[in-house]
């Protein structure tokens, strides 16, 4: 007989099962993108979010779900059997398993019905393609805000407005162009704008791993004998990560500055201090 301590945590998971499952059915009569706060999916959009900001933008959470249930059955599988970004599919679950902690016995509520749980990862991998595409849009304009470390000191030009297009950055615009530009190109560039601006367009000049852009270094940190040295270091990006972790407000205040009592992002991710993962994601948002 099994022991009686068993009891109410089969009570509580039958429970909560029955009202993720109601809450499934719901969702089903819903438009696909309708607010999932205060439902019992709540906790799920989260986890979407999370691991679109703190693991991967690119990764599809939804082949990392299904690796993870593939391999709860997959012990003694055979090597044609293990996908060939394993390592980064284990991660992904992993990192899902620590913002749902009881994932993988929920998992197993569903054994019997595959169509609940396939709405279950598919609302987990729509709240990762819309955070994705929700930052991307919040600092659309916001993120000219942070391109100068003295805003009142120096200002764009020529200037971009809100109705301006898009095609007007990048490359195309002579500071933006000057941030984008690799480091190790950047006294080429100060000393002709015009020529490595149309060499970089053009593809005279073909950007290769490890070139990273001039954006990403604080200002005297880069080393060309030790191009890692101040990496992600500058003041644009980490304001761009600010942004999105703590709030616009915090983008361009100092250290103890101010406090914000809003609900942020770091905090509905419960996150105490960023990893090179979400700082990643900043960049990948600019």
């Amino acid at each position: 007989m099994p022991s009686s301590r068993h009891t109410p945590s089969r009570r509580h998971s039958d429970t909560s099962h029955g009202h993720l499952v109601g809450a499934l059915t719901r969702r089903g009569r819903m438009r696909p993108k309708s607010n999932l706060k205060d439902t019992a999916l709540a906790p799920y959009g989260r986890a979407g979010q999370s691991f679109a900001r703190s693991f991967s933008p690119f990764i599809s959470v939804s082949s990392v779900i299904h690796y993870g249930i593939q391999s709860r059955g997959l012990t003694d599988a055979n090597s044609e059997d293990v996908p060939a970004n394993e390592p980064e599919l284990r991660k992904g679950y992993d990192h899902l398993l620590k913002v749902l902690t009881r994932f993988d016995e929920q998992i197993e509520w569903f054994d019997e019905d595959a169509e609940s749980l396939s709405e279950l990862i598919l609302i987990i991998h729509q709240q990762a393609q819309v955070t994705r595409t929700s930052d991307t849009g919040d600092l659309k304009y916001s993120a000219l805000e942070y391109i100068f470390r003295n805003a009142s000191r120096e200002s764009l030009n020529p200037p971009i407005l809100r109705i301006t297009s898009k095609a007007s950055r990048g490359l195309n615009h002579p500071q933006i162009g000057r941030m984008l530009c690799p480091r190790h190109l950047l006294d080429d560039f100060d000393e002709d704008p015009t020529e490595m601006l149309s060499k970089l367009q053009d593809g005279r000049i073909i950007f290769q791993p490890g070139d990273w852009s001039t954006c990403l270094y604080d200002e005297g940190q880069f080393d060309p004998e030790n191009p890692d040295k101040g990496l992600m270091r500058g003041h644009y990006i980490l304001r761009v990560v600010k942004h999105i972790f703590t709030g616009p407000s915090s983008a361009l205040s100092t250290p103890g500055s101010g406090r914000n009592t809003r609900a942020n992002n770091a905090k509905i991710h419960n996150l105490t201090a960023l990893t090179g993962r979400e700082i990643a994601y900043g960049a990948t948002q600019v």
